[in-house]
């Protein structure tokens, strides 16, 4: 009997600790953000805008707007997460649209819009304290895994962001063997 209270107990604060995983949350429009404005110095606007171009074409394109030097894009990664039946495990993913604007000398990027979607029920928008499905069909364990796993990943984007942003684009590389 003892036994079976501190297990009730641990997976209890277990859960709770796993909400307590705090997102950024952008205190204008209260949704997850995640956001920098980035110095590169002596690169201009264009050529930023063709490094956006080059890091987004793995992704779903939104929004392609040139003359603002500014590139929307939605990624997805892949989810695991535990069922309602214990031992089981649901598949699915966390979207996040990733903007990308460019100005000479700096760019920002911005994650936000994340939700989650699966054929086995959707959590919807990860600000949410219930998942839109409700709590039987994803269950609170389960939603708190989701927004870990957003809470680690989402940083890895912006890293590949940042790595891309810092190479010269293909055909900024063509020219400067031209122009010696």
């Amino acid at each position: 009997m003892k036994i079976t209270s501190t297990l009730i107990f641990l997976s209890i604060f277990l859960s709770f600790s796993i909400f307590s995983q705090e997102l950024p949350i952008d205190s204008e429009t209260q949704k997850v953000t995640f956001s920098e404005v980035v110095p590169l110095e002596s690169v201009n606007k264009e050529e930023l805008y063709k490094r956006a171009l080059e890091w987004s074409k793995k992704n779903t394109k939104v929004e392609d707007n040139k003359t603002d030097a500014k590139y929307i894009s939605k990624v997805a990664i892949k989810s695991k997460y535990p069922a309602p039946m214990k031992g089981y495990f649901h598949d699915g993913e966390i979207i996040a649209k990733v903007t990308i604007s460019c100005k000479e000398g700096k760019y920002k990027y911005e994650i936000t819009d994340i939700t989650h979607s699966s054929s086995r029920g959707s959590g919807g928008n990860i600000e949410n304290k219930i998942p839109e499905c409700g709590k039987y069909t994803l269950t609170l364990e389960g939603w708190g895994v989701i927004k870990n796993q957003a809470k680690i990943e989402i940083p890895k984007i912006i890293e590949t962001i940042k790595q891309a942003m810092q190479k010269a684009s293909p055909t900024a590389s063509a020219k400067s063997k031209e122009d010696w």
